[in-house]
C-alpha cells in the first residue's frame, strides 16, 4: 500500500476503519482489536471468536442455471463453491461484479457479513485468497446518492463516515483507497429497492467500475 502512494496518515484511518468493520461484523466485543493492534486472545494465546465466527457456516455458491459448456470462465468454475473461489479466479478479473442471487433466508447477508469480517482481520489466506480492503455498503445508500447526484462513490463514502469524529476519515481518503488500492465492495439489499429505481443504481454501479478499476 506505501508503494502505491498511500501516506502515514492514509494507513492509520485504514486500520482505524477496519478496526470498525470488525466490531460492527462481529457483533462481539471480543472480536475487537486489543490496544496492541492484536486480535483478543485467551490466556493460553488462542484468539476469541465472535459468536458471528462460532456460529457462521461457510455457503457454497452456484450458477443458478447450467453454465454454458462454450464458456471457459464458467466451465472452471461449474459446480456448488465457496465464494472464495470466485474471488480469486483468475479468470474473474477486474471490471467484473458478482451478484449473489437467493432466497430470503438463504444466507446472503450473512455471506458478505463473513467476507467482510475476514478481510477486515486480514484471515484471507486461509482461504489462498489475496488481501483485499472490504467495503460494505447498502443500496439503500446507493439509491440515496443517486438522488442526491453524487459524483462518485468516493464523494458518496467520504460524506456518509465525515460525520463520524472517532473515525476521523481524512479528507480525500476514500478516493485514495478506491483508486491506489484493491477494494472488495460489498453491496447488501438488491432485492429491498423497487424495481423502478434498479436499473438507475446499477448504472451508478457501472460507472463506478469504470472510474476505480483496481477495485472489485
Amino acid at each position: 500500500l506505501k508503494e502505491r502512494g498511500l501516506t502515514p496518515g492514509d494507513l492509520e484511518a485504514l486500520a482505524r476503519f477496519q478496526a470498525r468493520l470488525i466490531g460492527e461484523s462481529s457483533s462481539a466485543s471480543m472480536s475487537l482489536p486489543s490496544a496492541s493492534g492484536g486480535a483478543a486472545q485467551t490466556p493460553g494465546g488462542t484468539p476469541l471468536k465472535s459468536d458471528f465466527e462460532r456460529t457462521y457456516v461457510d455457503l457454497r455458491v452456484a450458477f443458478a442455471n447450467a453454465p454454458d459448456s462454450g464458456n471457459p470462465n464458467q466451465r472452471e468454475l461449474m459446480g456448488k463453491r465457496p465464494i472464495w473461489d470466485f474471488l480469486k479466479s483468475p479468470r474473474l478479473v477486474d471490471n467484473l461484479a458478482l451478484v449473489v442471487l437467493g432466497v430470503p433466508g438463504s444466507g446472503r447477508s450473512a455471506l458478505l457479513q463473513h467476507l467482510t469480517l475476514t478481510l477486515a482481520q486480514g484471515n484471507q489466506s486461509r482461504y489462498d485468497c489475496r488481501a483485499f480492503i472490504p467495503i460494505p455498503m447498502t443500496m439503500s445508500q446507493l439509491v440515496l446518492w443517486e438522488k442526491e447526484r453524487q459524483p462518485n462513490l468516493a464523494a458518496g463514502l467520504q460524506a456518509l463516515y465525515a460525520k463520524d469524529k472517532e473515525l476521523a476519515v481524512p479528507s480525500g481518503w476514500f478516493s485514495h483507497i478506491l483508486e491506489r488500492a484493491d477494494c472488495l465492495l460489498l453491496v447488501d439489499g438488491l432485492d429491498e429497492v423497487p424495481e423502478a429505481q434498479r436499473r438507475a443504481v446499477i448504472s451508478f454501479l457501472d460507472k463506478q467500475m469504470t472510474t476505480y478499476p483496481r477495485s472489485r
